[in-house]
């Protein structure tokens, strides 16, 4: 038997297994659904909380990467929002391995006190600050991702760490199942952001 044809038939049987497992466990879930719109979904109330690196005293080259830029961008218009009192703003800051500190920002909308707290204690306690404890719900729950979304990525990062092998499979299962998913996904939740008067900063493209 052919050798290339012998790996092109695991691939697509692995392919296959994995598609199966996490359909199994988390149907319909959609890995990062969110992706690249947070601010358009915050800005309708859709999504209730939003995670991002600090922009806070970074000068950012007009030459960066466009996604960073946009980041950028919107990082300072949701702080602006917060300064108006349309969102909450929590700042955070952890130190990574070799002690550098590293900071965050969290926006989001009234009422999700208890959810910008958990997230904060998340990043604590996965850090090893010293007193953090477990935060009381899953990270992706707070973000606002469904419990599907939350159970698929979950499956997906156990895959990766106890059966590396499978890493090909993962890769074609996102392409070929989780991409058309993420795409539909985030036109649905943009449409519900336009009919909830969301003010766009820009087109909707697929993510």
């Amino acid at each position: 038997m052919n050798g290339a044809y012998v790996i092109r038939y695991n691939n697509t049987m692995l392919s296959l297994l994995v598609r199966t497992l996490f359909n199994t466990v988390a149907p319909g879930g959609v890995i990062g659904p969110h992706a690249n719109h947070d601010k358009e979904l915050m800005d309708a109330g859709i999504k209730p909380v939003t995670l991002m690196g600090s922009f806070e005293g970074l000068n950012v080259s007009e030459d960066s990467n466009p996604m960073i830029l946009k980041w950028e961008r919107e990082y300072h218009e949701m702080a602006e929002m917060a300064e108006n009192g349309d969102l909450l703003r929590m700042d955070f800051t952890v130190q990574d391995e070799e002690g550098n500190d590293v900071n965050f920002t969290l926006f989001g909308q009234h009422g999700e006190e208890n959810a910008m707290n958990d997230i904060v204690n998340a990043y604590e306690y996965e850090f090893g600050v010293e007193g953090a404890e477990p935060p009381e719900r899953d990270m992706g729950l707070n973000l606002g991702y469904s419990e599907a979304d939350v159970r698929l990525w979950n499956v997906m990062n156990a895959v990766m760490r106890y059966a590396p092998f499978l890493g090909d499979a993962v890769n074609n299962y996102m392409q070929e199942i989780n991409v058309p998913r993420q795409q539909a996904n985030i036109q649905r939740m943009l449409s519900e952001a336009d009919n909830a008067g969301a003010r766009p900063t820009e087109p909707h493209q697929p993510v």
